[in-house]
């Protein structure tokens, strides 16, 4: 039998262990690195770097303002009222002036408004036919939640010029900036060793470190709390997470049992129909109500539309009543365990992540220890910013679902 030698590297009784890969002259021909691809994996922080307007923050507090709007076309009672009440609870009272003819759009009555008494109060004259069913139409109950449709400012023969309308100021949001690190490392001697698919090497380190550092930074902007304190490195600064930001759109579904196409409808159509709101919006979800969602659609003939964008990202396209657009996206790594019945519906054009500057995701090598310098290398990444949610009213919160992958 021959040995290997330098020009011989293998013989007819070397084959098997050379195709074993334990031959001491060669190494398989085998690619060194195996590829990665992650689906359903940080989806919300996918979104938020990737369609950030390009302002940046100054300072860690940032201060937002509402976006603008033409004046909405209806009040919506607030308190109940009786077919002879002349006095009748709204929200927003303000935009309304004296002299209006408001419809109720559920009972057909015709209203005109006598005067506005304070901010969520207007007055009608006493006589039917003036104020509460005026023009002829039958004064009936209104219930929480009716929808008072301004048509116009009548005017009588002998008028004079209206009062002018005001649209309450909108409250003042912020929240704090928050920064993330994270740090990965291996020996240079194990960086520089042959190893097969790149194990144990600084970019399988890197690769793993970065898929947990979006996950993280993903969560955070769902999860997180604002919240400042002094620490022994300084001022330690946390932002408001989306959950934080929506409050009037929360459902627990903890104790619904079946969801019709009929169920997901409803759920969703009186958060489209809110003034300011796009007629498309984003649900990332859990496997609960993704598959509940699809599969009652299916069931009424609705097809859902399959999309894979630039990012990798999965998206289920599925209309609603009035043509209003749902974007299912899996954040399945968010959204899952417990959270797998949750779901967040989130109106894009009003949800912005803003990088502090200077702070865009961003590298740092060689932050090892002087006295490591040649035997560790360790490399650092940096990011951050803040979420800015500039409707409340335009999103939802889902929790509870118990759908077909409930626990």
């Amino acid at each position: 039998m021959a040995l290997p030698g330098a020009l011989r590297t293998y013989d007819s009784t070397g084959m098997l262990q050379y195709n074993y890969g334990v031959d001491v002259f060669r190494v398989r021909d085998i690619e060194l690195m195996v590829p990665w691809k992650r689906k359903n994996s940080a989806e919300f922080y996918k979104f938020g770097t990737n369609t950030r307007n390009g302002a940046t923050l100054a300072q860690p507090k940032c201060e937002f303002g509402m976006s603008r709007d033409k004046y909405p076309d209806a009040l919506v009672v607030k308190a109940a009222a009786a077919s002879g009440d002349t006095t009748i609870t709204v929200y927003d009272a303000y935009l309304c002036i004296p002299g209006m003819r408001l419809v109720n759009d559920r009972t057909g009555e015709h209203v005109r408004v006598d005067s506005v008494t304070d901010a969520n109060t207007l007055s009608v004259a006493a006589t039917t036919g003036y104020g509460r069913g005026f023009a002829g139409s039958t004064a009936a109950a209104m219930v929480v939640g009716d929808t008072l449709r301004f048509t116009t400012n009548l005017l009588a023969e002998l008028g004079k010029a209206p009062d002018v309308r005001r649209k309450a100021a909108a409250p003042g949001r912020w929240n704090y900036a928050e920064f993330w690190r994270a740090a990965w490392s291996t020996s240079t001697m194990q960086d520089n060793t042959i190893m097969l698919d790149g194990v144990g090497k600084i970019g399988e380190s890197e690769m793993l470190e970065m898929w947990s550092f979006q996950e993280g930074v993903n969560a955070a902007m769902w999860l997180g709390r604002r919240y400042m304190v002094e620490t022994s490195e300084g001022p330690l600064y946390v932002m408001d997470g989306f959950d934080a930001q929506v409050n009037k759109y929360s459902r627990d579904l903890s104790n619904i049992s079946s969801a019709p196409w009929q169920f997901w409808n409803e759920l969703f159509l009186p958060v489209f129909n809110e003034p300011n709101s796009a007629s498309s919006k984003d649900l990332y979800c859990g496997p609960n109500v993704h598959a509940s969602f699809v599969n009652s659609a299916r069931a009424v003939g609705i097809k859902p539309e399959h999309f894979e964008t630039l990012w990798g990202t999965e998206v289920t396209s599925v209309t609603i009543d009035d043509g209003y657009t749902i974007n299912l996206v899996k954040d399945y790594e968010f959204f899952k365990g417990a959270r797998a019945g949750e779901g967040r519906l989130v109106d894009g054009a009003d949800v912005e992540f803003r990088p502090f500057a200077g702070w865009e995701q961003k590298v740092i090598p060689d932050v090892q220890d002087n006295d490591q310098k040649g035997i560790v290398q360790k490399n650092m990444i940096l990011e951050g910013g803040t979420l800015i949610v500039r409707h409340p009213e335009l999103h939802m919160k889902l929790s509870g679902f118990n759908g077909p992958f409930g626990l």
